[in-house]
């Protein structure tokens, strides 16, 4: 396929580009934007660039992981130490030892 050139139009209306204008300044946007040329070619553009924001998501769900196995680690652990091994033996466990569980949640979510 060979090159085509893609029309540009800009925003005529003086108002909008400077309330557009206005907004990108107070807000800070982070924007990626991926498109495909007509060619099916992906282009991107981010500000800051598209490799930043998606460092930043990577690294937000790789904190979010960390947490939830911390999470899980630890619910072992207390379930362990109450002789359970899932929480389906919930129903089966005694009034003392679900009295037991709940204050071990309690400290759990306090370490948390």
């Amino acid at each position: 396929m060979g090159r085509r050139k893609i029309e540009m139009k800009m925003v005529k209306d003086s108002n909008s580009r400077q309330k557009s204008h206005e907004l990108a300044t107070l807000c800070s946007p982070q924007i990626s934007i991926v498109i495909f040329s007509p060619g099916g070619k992906p282009v991107s553009f981010g500000h800051p660039s598209v490799e930043s924001k998606l460092n930043n998501q990577l690294s937000e769900l790789q904190r979010q992981v960390q947490f939830e196995k911390k999470k899980e680690q630890m619910l072992q652990t207390v379930m362990e130490a109450n002789g359970t091994r899932s929480p389906k033996f919930l129903d089966e466990m005694s009034v003392d030892k679900l009295l037991k569980f709940k204050k071990a949640m309690e400290q759990l979510r306090e370490k948390i």
